[in-house]
């Protein structure tokens, strides 16, 4: 029997997304064009292909942890998180998954799902 050849795989990027902040003295810069940001990939410049002087929405993930270990803070973080939702903007997206013990006192545990065919 002849031995299998591992597969090749193979990727390049022709375009990459970078966000950027500029700010001075704490306050955030605007009017700024491409012409002002340098951009390097492995100390070698990099042309500026597409600019765009605009606020993105954002996508957030937020992950409740009620263990136990959790109990003492959990309103303190559920107040943190409420404030904070107070700051989105039109078009931001939110997501939430909440992490509780199967049984009091049992710590959170991650698996993987199974898959179709799997036995235990």
């Amino acid at each position: 029997m002849a031995a299998q050849t591992a597969p090749i795989f193979r990727a390049s990027v022709a375009l990459v997304h970078v966000d950027a902040e500029v700010t001075l003295d704490g306050r955030i810069l605007s009017g700024l064009t491409k012409d002002d940001f340098r951009v390097f990939d492995e100390r070698s410049p990099q042309t500026v292909v597409h600019f765009a002087s605009e606020q993105e929405p954002l996508d957030l993930i937020l992950l409740f942890d009620f263990s136990n270990s959790m109990r003492p803070v959990v309103q303190s973080v559920a107040a943190v998180a409420r404030q904070g939702l107070q700051e989105l903007r039109q078009g931001d997206r939110v997501w939430h998954m909440d992490i509780q013990p199967s049984q009091p006192g049992d710590r959170p545990v991650y698996q993987r799902p199974r898959r179709r065919g799997e036995d235990h």
